[in-house]
């Protein structure tokens, strides 16, 4: 599984010229792994990296997780930009930009939905300017 998660990692920070988008959808499996700790865990090293990696122009420019049974997620402690909100009674958003730190005009928009109804929960990484 490491392995899988390593190799993974590196196709979205050194995937952009081979993909535009891409999707992960993490669902309720069998066995004893968590789905929701793996997107949690997966979801802070991409955030740690796209803030403070000296090599942002390889990341694929738009990255979605998909996964059931809502968790929260944090939002980074280099947040800019926060807003959060609420449309109809069971859906909520929180948007926030990240700047990374060595090039401040590389600017990364994140939008965390929750759909309450569905039991779904969206992130969605997208890179602003490059």
């Amino acid at each position: 599984m490491e392995n899988y998660k390593n190799n993974l990692f590196k196709i979205l920070t050194n995937g952009r010229d081979n993909f535009e988008v891409v999707e992960l959808k993490f669902y309720n499996s069998l066995g004893n792994l968590d789905p929701n700790m793996n997107v949690t865990l997966f979801y802070d090293q991409i955030i740690e990296y796209i803030a403070t990696s000296k090599e942002c122009s390889k990341i694929v420019p738009v990255i979605c997780f998909d996964f059931s049974n809502y968790k929260n997620l944090e939002i980074c402690g280099r947040a800019k930009e926060v807003k959060i909100g609420q449309q109809l009674i069971n859906f909520k958003y929180t948007k926030y930009q990240i700047l990374n730190i060595h090039n401040p005009k590389m600017r990364f928009s994140i939008l965390m939905e929750e759909k309450r109804s569905f039991q779904k929960f969206d992130v969605h990484i997208r890179i602003m300017n490059l």
